[in-house]
Parts: C-alpha cells; sequence; structure tokens
C-alpha cells in the first residue's frame, strides 16, 4: 500500500469559534478555575477574535462563583 500525500489546504476544517474558555488552576482571588465568557457591545455570545467585552468568573470547585471580571475593548 502506497502513502498517499494529501495537501492541508485541500481539506475544508471549520474554524473552531471560541465563546467561553475555562482555566483549571487557581485564580488571584482565591478561586480554583476560572472562566471567560466573550461578547459583542449588545452582549451577544462572539468568538473572542471579534468581541469587544469579556466576563471573568473566578470560581471554587464546587461552581460557586466568589468573584466577576467585566473587560471592555479600548476604543
Amino acid at each position: 500500500m502506497e502513502n498517499e500525500i494529501i495537501s492541508l489546504d485541500s481539506i475544508e476544517i471549520e474554524e473552531e469559534i471560541v465563546t467561553h474558555e475555562r482555566y483549571n488552576r487557581p485564580t488571584p482571588n482565591g478561586g480554583d478555575y476560572s472562566e471567560i465568557f466573550y461578547m459583542d457591545n449588545d452582549g451577544n455570545y462572539v468568538d473572542k477574535k471579534v468581541a469587544t467585552k469579556a466576563v471573568i468568573y473566578e470560581c471554587k470547585n464546587d461552581g460557586t462563583a466568589i468573584n466577576r471580571t467585566f473587560m471592555e475593548k479600548r476604543k
């Protein structure tokens, strides 16, 4: 059986849209993990590449939010 060479340019791969990320490490305010949600000016969840706002939640392992930080892109 011969090896077939496949060009990655010929494969249609949809780019992943990232509207939410979770970081499983301790947070500055004593949380066990943090989650960040990316939004547009109207509060709709959007890909982080085009987001103008974000909210970061610092949480305990049981899901309790202990801190919330709002971020807005500078104009």
